[in-house]
């Protein structure tokens, strides 16, 4: 069965697009944990790999458990993987997009590119309700001055209850940002939409 094909749904919801995911959220965090550890270690080798080939892609620090958390890091693309094997959130899709930087604060350097190609859920019902694992990579993304948890600490200042903390049993948390397209652009600046990378 496709991803399409699970989501195919004629009756309206009973319950809003923020509480599906939620609830998604935490019935599978068992699964969830250990498949963003499994991801973050095979992209790691990934990028040891092309460093040392010199066909460098992507940083090795950027998946540096030592550096930063998981929300901190580049991992957009697990959505791929996990909806090969795995459901999201009923009324939800996976989305191959982008998202616009547009706070200066943001930014490493002023001359630094805004836009970065990313995957994230969004609904199907025209809620426009985005959820993303990964959206504190988006605060100085290059930097190794940012200490481990400053990047998620200044997504978290910025979104107040538009990101969420959901913690499995075995004690591993992760914080999700959920809400509208246009909350999030409010709120942190983050336009996420259709447009190609390289296109303004």
């Amino acid at each position: 069965m496709t991803e399409a094909q699970r989501h195919i749904h004629t009756a309206p919801y009973r319950d809003s697009p923020e509480l599906r995911a939620q609830r998604w959220i935490g019935d599978n965090m068992w699964l969830f944990k250990p498949a963003v550890q499994e991801f973050i270690t095979a992209s790691l080798k990934k990028a040891r790999r092309e460093t040392r080939g010199l066909g460098l892609a992507i940083r090795e620090d950027f998946f540096d458990s030592q550096r930063r958390l998981p929300e901190e890091m580049p991992i957009c693309t697990m959505w791929k993987t996990w909806s090969r094997q795995w459901s999201v959130p009923l009324g939800f899709q996976v989305s191959y997009n982008s998202v616009l930087i547009e706070n200066e604060e943001d930014l490493d350097y002023a001359s630094q590119g805004r836009r970065v190609d990313h995957q994230y859920l969004e609904a199907l019902d025209g809620s426009e309700i985005i959820i993303d694992h990964c959206a504190a990579q988006f605060h100085k993304r290059v930097s190794v001055s940012v200490p481990k948890g400053g990047r998620l600490a200044a997504l978290q200042a910025r979104a107040g209850d538009l990101t969420k903390t959901f913690t499995n049993e075995g004690g591993d948390s992760h914080t999700f940002l959920i809400g509208t397209r246009s909350d999030i652009v409010a709120r942190l600046g983050l336009r996420y939409d259709t447009v190609p990378r390289y296109e303004s």
